[in-house]
């Protein structure tokens, strides 16, 4: 029948969504996750509750269980957007900290962040008459200037941070000289981080278990049922796990250790939780090269993987089914000169799918869902996956150095080496936010005169520019890819 029929054509996307089905991430693999994660920024909080931190503070007012729940719940603050509670929570984990070096390296970039970020809400004030002064505007690049360089501090030499103080200088501070040497600095990290290969590491730490843990648990509930309320009972790591947070936390509930373990492993990966790869732009798409793409597909199989769907049940479908033995020439004699003909045919009255035919669009919609881009299941196959995937990341984060460090010269006038920059990036043809080095290509034609590139470049810039009602932007506005690091 149809459906066998179906399952025959589709044989190899139905034994390829079986191999790639996803599961909780094994132990062996959670230390490449956790590296993916690092240079994503990701902090595994989206789907859990603020409250469950608060339970835990208010059980444990101080000590290592006070200072990692104030930095989990500043961070479901910032994936919320709520920067300023962000901003409380990181200054509470300081305090309980009491100058000891825990969690240093957290408290500075979540710190920094949540400067960035009241930065850049400073900065849409402007837009608005009276709603705030250009002395608020500098104590905020002020405040993001501190926060940099306590970050730097903690970290010591970063890619991520090299970039981060890159961008600053160069779209915050308008110092060009000190941006291309950040650029060049972290262009010169990120390939030396990428290259080594990442191995399985055999059992990986406690804390980048429970971080595997919640990214599971969080990852397999589909999008649309997601809730920023949802708890936190079941989201707990496995037993060895649990033992060897105790260490640290002591005896709390196996939830409570799942949910600080998780948030100590963004403090072990290096402390950084913001986006090293993809910067944040409402305007502009990702590039739809080959490459570029597949790339794509495959950190949007970290973030969201394939999951079974949960359909609304129906009773009938959207559209009713049309009447058996209808006369064609009666319907076409009797339909109004203002009605569609299909729309004259009269329906049947009460019908809805039978059990056979939701089962087969069920089917059919399990096998389209298949990809060969999701996480394998098997625990070799899965190391090998984050360690090609975060090789191919650490790339991206060189194209980001490489473009930025293409702007800064072509503001000090050396367009010779901005030039050699640009071109390589743009040969890869796997810049994810290409249009970043379109934007950059175009002003640096324009600094030599060379106008009709120029147009040709920010034309390219328009063609990856979102749509949208009743707005438009300039061919020529590369002002608007600046960065909201």
């Amino acid at each position: 029948n149809s459906f066998c029929t179906l399952l025959m054509m589709r044989a190899s996307t139905f034994l390829r969504a079986a191999l790639v089905s996803p599961q909780k991430p094994c132990a062996s693999a959670a230390t490449g996750l956790q590296l993916v994660n690092r240079i994503l920024g990701r902090s595994n909080h989206g789907a859990t509750c603020a409250q469950s931190f608060g339970k835990i503070l208010e059980k444990n007012p101080s000590g290592n269980s006070a200072i990692y729940a104030h930095l989990g719940r500043a961070m479901v603050f910032l994936n919320r957007g709520e920067d300023k509670l962000a901003l409380l929570d990181v200054e509470s984990a300081a305090q309980a900290a009491a100058g000891a070096k825990t969690a240093a390296k957290l408290i500075a970039s979540l710190r920094f962040q949540c400067s960035v970020r009241l930065l850049a809400e400073e900065q849409r004030k402007q837009t608005i008459s009276g709603a705030t002064t250009e002395l608020d505007v500098a104590n905020k690049v002020a405040a993001v200037r501190a926060a940099l360089e306590a970050l730097s501090s903690a970290v010591g030499q970063d890619y991520a941070v090299s970039l981060a103080a890159g961008e600053f200088f160069l779209y915050y501070a308008s110092d060009a000289a000190a941006a291309a040497g950040h650029f060049a600095t972290a262009v010169k990290l990120a390939e030396a981080a990428g290259k080594p290969s990442i191995q399985s590491a055999g059992t990986a730490a406690p804390e980048a278990v429970a971080a595997a843990a919640i990214d599971a648990s969080t990852t397999e509930m589909p999008s649309d049922l997601k809730s920023k309320n949802i708890g936190a009972e079941t989201l707990t790591a496995d037993a060895a796990a649990i033992e060897g947070l105790k260490a640290t936390f002591g005896a709390l509930s196996d939830s409570d250790l799942t949910l600080l373990g998780s948030v100590m492993a963004c403090e072990a990966r290096g402390g950084a939780v913001f986006d090293s790869v993809h910067s944040v732009s409402e305007d502009f798409g990702a590039w739809r090269s080959e490459k570029a793409a597949m790339l794509s597909r495959r950190v949007a199989q970290v973030c969201h993987p394939l999951v079974p769907s949960h359909p609304l049940k129906v009773a009938k479908p959207s559209r009713a089914f049309f009447m058996e033995g209808v006369s064609v020439a009666d319907v076409v004699k009797k339909c109004p000169a203002d009605k569609h003909i299909l729309d004259a045919i009269p329906e049947v009255p009460r019908s809805q799918l039978t059990a056979e035919d939701a089962d087969f669009f069920a089917a059919f919609d399990a096998l389209n869902r298949a990809s060969s881009d999701s996480v394998p299941a098997g625990n070799s196959a899965a190391a090998q996956y984050y360690a090609s995937l975060a090789k191919d990341l650490m790339q991206q984060v060189v194209f980001r150095a490489k473009v930025g460090q293409a702007e800064a010269l072509t503001a000090l006038g050396e367009t010779a080496q901005a030039a050699e920059l640009v071109q390589e990036v743009e040969a890869a043809d796997a810049y994810v936010d290409m249009w970043r080095l379109f934007a950059a290509k175009g002003a640096l034609m324009r600094k030599i005169g060379r106008v009709e590139d120029a147009d040709a470049a920010f034309k390219q810039l328009h063609a990856l520019k979102h749509q949208k009602a009743g707005m438009d932007l300039p061919l020529m506005d590369e002002n608007r890819h600046k960065s909201a690091f």
